[in-house]
């Protein structure tokens, strides 16, 4: 981002024209990141009442003036220095260091000292330092020690003289800088990632640019966003460019072009941030539940081969006076089939014909008994792998951050942990909602792991025509069926006027939903209501894009409109099967 000396030129401009300014307030905010990456000192003077925004984020640090609200944070270990020393004192002075990204304010305060901050902007290494009035540093939000050998890089410790950084080069710009002095002074691009000009004439015609530049920037600013193609905001600079690309609107001044650029600009990096974090999270959830429902089939087909076991047990006792000791396998004839044939058994030599036959029957036990809770447990993490395919196609279609929300919050109340970041990061989690069981499910008797009955929270089933149908159980579930599965097109159905489930139907690719698929998705909106032990119950039904979130309302509060009514019989759903489409 071009946050050159240019543009703290024109931002110290608009900060001198404020001084002197009582500091009333010193907080520390987080710009959306959940951790404190901004300071903010709240200005006052006769008539005049603003903020002064001081950023260290690694991709946005910054300072201007701000007028928009800043959430406030748990403040960084510099911030109660900050206050003690600032708070209450008066910013008298604001000076530009050689013509660098470094800020120098000065302040004093009733007890006659004089505190100075600077404000380092260097991209991932921007500081903020305070110093006494000799000099000396009292804090700093990133201190530097000594590093082996004693020699690299300066000293950032409190009692120790501060040091500035080290000016830039002669003839060294950022690329965004030298592109603009090449355009301006009719040179050719300048090559390199560090915008190095060339040496000899050129330097001499491009210094004389910069000096009108920066006398452009502190006398006449004039801010302006660059747009991409589509129109979106890229870039920024004080001044008009001639070397990047269209301009969109211009501001009155830089410190408002700062201010509501980056509330876009870093809610759109935020949100991406987001997104991609959510979408690893459930990648890894997918993957990890993909593998145990591989390995519970596997251990179902042997439990289905072990039930082989109890025919060879009974082949080998009845022929097992015929059957020679202290073999490793033997060769039956198996009568249980409609064409009899020989079948190898494989024995242990150490045991006679009979005691392989009850260690078959034992095995036999073991995996007939085995069968139905692997089969209810296949059954539950299958679900709960189709459940997580949902969240990832919701995900796939989430264009807002109240989506995300939705979805971060139906995440945390399967056991998904998506880890911090923006978002939701940093604010006290929501209180763990249940939403009732699937239709169908065996209970288990104990459930450790929340995330084994996230599959509950979603009911989803087909119907004969092929129309699927999904079901919200309680107001998170509802809101997540409604606002993140459903498609625009979908019929979204929900009992008239009383407390009930958010039904969702899907019909086929390329067909209509029929009459008696509707009625049937009623009946099931009617069952997952208050009014499921009514004989009848009005069930309203409209497509989903009529329907939206109730201003002010929690979770699965709608509102809808061109709905038609359906008088049905409440009808619960049928029991799901794994090997229905999607299953």
């Amino acid at each position: 981002m071009p946050f050159d000396a240019l543009v703290m030129a024109a931002v110290t401009r608009e900060i001198e024209e404020i001084i002197p300014a009582r500091v009333d307030r010193v907080y520390a905010s987080g710009g959306g990141q959940g951790q404190p990456s901004e300071v903010l000192l709240v200005l006052f003077r006769p008539g005049i009442r603003t903020q002064l925004l001081i950023s260290m984020h690694p991709r946005f640090a910054r300072i201007h003036l701000s007028f928009r609200e800043h959430p406030p944070l748990a403040p960084p270990p510099l911030a109660p220095l900050l206050r003690k020393h600032l708070e209450g004192a008066h910013l008298v002075a604001a000076r530009q260091e050689d013509r660098d990204r470094v800020l120098i304010l000065t302040f004093r305060t009733p007890l006659g000292t004089s505190p100075r901050l600077v404000v380092e902007i260097m991209g991932p290494g921007s500081n903020l330092i305070l110093l006494d009035g000799d000099g000396r540093i009292l804090g700093a939000w990133r201190e530097e020690g000594p590093r082996p050998g004693g020699q690299g890089r300066r000293l950032l410790l409190p009692g120790v003289p501060y040091e500035s950084p080290p000016p830039p080069p002669a003839g060294a710009w950022g690329p965004f800088f030298a592109r603009e002095m090449a355009a301006r002074a009719g040179a050719p691009a300048p090559g390199g990632p560090a915008g190095m000009l060339p040496e000899g004439g050129e330097m001499g015609s491009m210094m004389r640019v910069a000096d009108e530049l920066w006398e452009e920037a502190r006398s006449n600013p004039r801010p302006m966003v660059i747009t991409d193609e589509r129109g979106q905001p890229r870039e920024y600079w004080c001044l008009m460019p001639l070397a990047h690309g269209p301009v969109g609107r211009q501001y009155p001044g830089m410190s408002q072009l700062l201010d509501e650029y980056h509330e876009e600009v870093v809610a759109r990096e935020e949100f991406r941030a987001w997104h991609a974090r959510l979408r690893r999270a459930l990648g890894r959830q997918r993957d990890r539940q993909e593998r145990l429902v591989q390995s519970l089939r596997a251990d179902l087909d042997r439990a289905h081969q072990g039930l082989r076991y109890r025919t060879w047990g009974e082949l080998l006792l009845a022929q097992a006076s015929r059957l020679p000791a202290g073999r490793d396998r033997v060769e039956v004839i198996d009568y249980y089939r409609e064409e009899p044939h020989p079948v190898e058994i494989p024995l242990d030599p150490a045991r006679s014909a009979r005691e392989n036959a009850q260690e078959y029957f034992r095995r036999y036990t073991k995996a007939r008994r085995s069968l139905e809770p692997l089969k209810h447990r296949l059954d539950e993490e299958t679900t709960r792998l189709v459940y997580l395919e949902q969240l990832e196609e919701g995900l796939g279609r989430a264009a807002d951050r109240d989506t995300l929300e939705v979805l971060e919050r139906e995440m945390e109340a399967a056991g998904i942990p998506a880890g911090p970041g923006t978002g939701r990061a940093g604010a006290k989690r929501p209180r763990e909602i249940s939403i009732g069981r699937r239709y169908g499910a065996v209970p288990t008797a104990r459930r450790r792991e929340h995330g084994r009955t996230a599959g509950r929270r979603v009911l989803r089933f087909w119907l004969p025509g092929g129309e699927e149908v999904t079901v919200g159980r309680g107001a998170e579930a509802n809101d997540f069926v409604t606002f993140v599965l459903a498609r625009p097109d979908d019929i979204w159905l929900h009992a008239r006027g009383i407390p009930g489930s958010h039904v969702i139907l899907r019909s086929a690719p390329g067909r209509a939903a029929s009459p008696e698929a509707i009625a049937r998705a009623a009946a099931v909106a009617a069952h997952f209501s208050d009014a499921r032990r009514s004989a009848k119950a009005d069930v309203d039904w409209t497509l989903r894009k009529h329907v939206r979130r109730r201003p002010g309302g929690g979770p699965g509060q709608v509102l809808y409109r061109e709905e038609h009514t359906l008088l049905v019989e409440p009808a619960p759903p049928p029991r799901p099967e794994p090997d229905q489409p999607g299953g």
